[in-house]
């Protein structure tokens, strides 16, 4: 009787030792898996200030074409202001006129160019957040798992320690 007792003890030993083992091996895989998470949101924010120091850039760039835009505003007003008072010859203001068409021409291909580049910074921006929002909550929730299965591996080891101590004991 004594025996089958402690045979059993053994083989519940045994099977906490193997469930201790596949914890461990499991945790392992957690932590890898934290590893990869965290270069992986290391490379979201390194992309991220990349996108920063481009947005700051296209911004630069946007002033520098609305500058340009007010500048070749205030040059239309005076282009116009010029053909009212020099009526003198179709042919000069067949000219500037055709001068004034290519640059509108010109701004409206540059606002163009802007509005799309804008388009595509926003799209940008916008998918950022809720990726790194769910990249968080994902590694929290491994974190979990992780700080679970370490709480259950020490609860093991003490109740081996003690099976230990009761046998040694009998």
């Amino acid at each position: 009787m004594m025996e089958e007792a402690l045979k059993l003890i053994l083989s519940e030993l045994k099977e906490m030792k193997e469930g201790q083992s596949r914890l461990a091996a499991e945790q392992q895989g957690v932590k890898e898996q934290l590893k990869e998470l965290k270069v992986g949101m290391k490379e979201l924010k390194e992309g991220q200030s990349r996108l920063t120091v481009e947005q700051k850039g296209m911004k630069e760039e946007l002033k520098e074409l609305k500058e340009g835009q007010s500048r070749l505003a205030v040059e239309q007003k005076g282009m116009k202001e010029e053909l009212k008072e020099l009526k003198e010859g179709q042919h000069r203001l067949a000219a500037e006129q055709q001068g004034v068409k290519e640059q509108l021409k010109e701004l409206k291909e540059g606002q163009s160019r802007l509005e799309v580049k804008m388009e595509n910074i926003e799209r940008k921006i916008t998918g950022i957040p809720k990726t790194y929002e769910n990249l968080e909550q994902f590694v929290a929730r491994q974190q979990r798992v992780i700080e679970e299965l370490s709480a259950r591996s020490v609860e093991y080891g003490v109740e081996i320690k003690e099976i230990h101590r009761i046998l040694k004991n009998q």
